[in-house]
């Protein structure tokens, strides 16, 4: 599929799809209206969930988008249970 994160053997584009529907739960915006404002493409998330790669650059580009707003990549994926 993608490039592999070295965080809980997720692929890039899971740790960018993991971060939309954190941030979607979180604030209610839709899937579409986030990817508008991450990639300018409202079909940039239903992209990847069909198996469709990212750049390094719009990984980076996500990334920060996301961390901006407080979505920590290094917690995603990561069991929170107590």
């Amino acid at each position: 599929m993608g490039i592999s994160s070295q965080n809980e053997g997720m692929t890039l584009e899971q740790r960018v799809i993991s971060a939309f529907e954190t941030y979607s739960k979180q604030t209610g915006l839709s899937v579409c209206t986030i990817g508008h404002h991450v990639a300018n493409s409202g079909s940039f998330y239903d992209r990847l969930k069909r198996g469709g790669g990212l750049t390094a650059r719009t990984y980076e580009r996500a990334r920060a988008w996301f961390e901006e707003r407080g979505v920590r990549f290094d917690e995603l994926g990561k069991d929170t249970a107590v």
